[in-house]
């Protein structure tokens, strides 16, 4: 499987993700398996409610998928936790971890690193940017190992930072908006969620939002199957149980109990 895309804007795209379940195991055992929280099928509601306010990021020619996914979690996370938008930039911790090197990461690695390190605004003057980068984190709850455990983490309006196989079939959408399946080992990481629709042909469908701009897909989106996540091998996916609050609100702090 090559390592290099075209998408249909005609831009080359590199597929940045190291699957962590060969080459980094030691890190999976960061993030417990969840266990029940199944959300039974006849229990499941659809919705399509991309936040409006978040953009579709783009990575341009970086080979930082892992930390564009998880960001783009962080910033979904913070939408439903009711914090104000703010345009952050995932390059930072990405080039930290790297050294300034345009290399492939592991996905736990890059939100392991985003929930210690944080992600900058854009713009912040390099003096500030690791305090400010502090004040955007998450905390990811469970490392997800079946279908339903994802179908219903979306159906709770949670963020998932997974991962798919990608080659020139997942650059073509259906007339449901669905990339063709790729049977291989994962090789870009993606966000899910934001959606969750069923499909006659396809069956529970959950929305993604993309790391390649508008110019792929529908707008930057597309929806991810059942048949993508079995096709992947190696594939991983975490959830996010909760953003770190902005520390710089202007609120003051509790007063102690004397």
């Amino acid at each position: 499987m090559s390592l290099v895309v075209t998408t249909p804007d005609r831009v080359v795209r590199v597929l940045g993700l190291v699957p962590s379940a060969i080459e980094c195991p030691g890190l999976l055992a960061a993030i417990p398996v969840t266990k029940g929280q199944i959300i039974p099928e006849s229990a499941l509601v659809e919705y399509d409610d991309w936040p409006i306010c978040l953009p579709v990021l783009d990575q341009g020619n970086w080979n930082a998928c892992t930390y564009y996914a998880s960001t783009q979690a962080l910033m979904y996370g913070r939408y439903q936790g009711g914090q104000s938008y703010i345009a952050l930039d995932p390059l930072w911790p990405y080039l930290t971890v790297t050294g300034g090197k345009n290399v492939g990461t592991n996905l736990i690695e890059a939100s392991l690193r985003i929930e210690q390190l944080g992600v900058p605004p854009v713009g912040t003057p390099a003096p500030n940017v690791a305090q400010e980068a502090s004040r955007f984190r998450f905390e990811l709850s469970e490392q997800f190992t079946s279908w339903s455990q994802i179908v219903s983490a979306v159906a709770r309006r949670r963020a998932v930072a997974g991962s798919v196989c990608v080659g020139d079939p997942w650059m073509h959408l259906d007339a449901e908006g669905v990339p063709g399946v790729v049977k291989g080992r994962a090789n870009h990481a993606i966000f899910l969620g934001g959606g969750l629709i069923k499909s006659r042909q396809h069956g529970w469908m959950v929305k993604h939002c993309g790391s390649w701009g508008a110019g792929w897909g529908q707008n930057g989106f597309a929806w991810f199957t059942e048949a993508h996540y079995f096709a992947s091998l190696y594939g991983e996916a975490f959830g996010v149980q909760a953003v770190v609050e902005d520390l710089a609100i202007d609120v003051p702090p509790p007063v102690p109990i004397s």
